[in-house]
């Protein structure tokens, strides 16, 4: 796998970290019925696309499911059933930096504080910024869950895109 990745760096560039690791390190393996674009390189062409996006970005940071690949999403909230139009927009989240998991028996967390470069972007840097304003959220305890994180992020998208 680190091979594949080294390839793949070496193509197209990453900023995500080498991953050589200890030997017996786990790995978790994404495999996605496409592969889509990064956000960062997507155009939405409309205000329905935007609203889509931000509507599935919402959906899956509430209640963290996957939903079906069609043109409606279905879900249902306090017991009704709503359905959204996708306008051609489906999304997948990936946390990238692996930074909390609820497994029913105990929570995995990884201490963001341990990445001082999350922080250290240059004033007016989005994603540092958001960063930040994480840290100052969660005081430095990132094994606790804080809805407003997820709050953060959705701004995020909004101001970026």
């Amino acid at each position: 796998m680190v091979k594949a990745w080294e390839e793949w760096d070496a193509k197209n560039g990453s900023e995500n970290d080498h991953p050589d690791f200890p030997e017996k390190q786990c790995y978790v393996m994404f495999v996605l019925e496409h592969e889509g674009k990064y956000l960062e390189s997507f155009v939405l062409l409309n205000f329905d696309e935007a609203r889509s996006l931000l509507v599935q970005v919402s959906y899956r940071l509430c209640f963290g499911k996957h939903s079906s690949n069609s043109s409606t999403l279905p879900f249902t909230v306090e017991g009704k059933q709503v359905s959204i139009k996708t306008f051609g927009v489906q999304i997948s989240l990936i946390d990238f930096t692996l930074s909390r998991i609820n497994t029913s028996e105990k929570i995995l967390f990884l201490d963001l504080t341990a990445d001082p470069y999350l922080f250290k972007g240059t004033k007016g840097d989005k994603e540092s910024e958001t960063y930040r304003k994480m840290k100052a959220v969660t005081k430095d305890s990132w094994e606790g869950h804080f809805s407003r994180t997820n709050v953060l992020w959705l701004i995020y998208l909004v101001i970026s895109y």
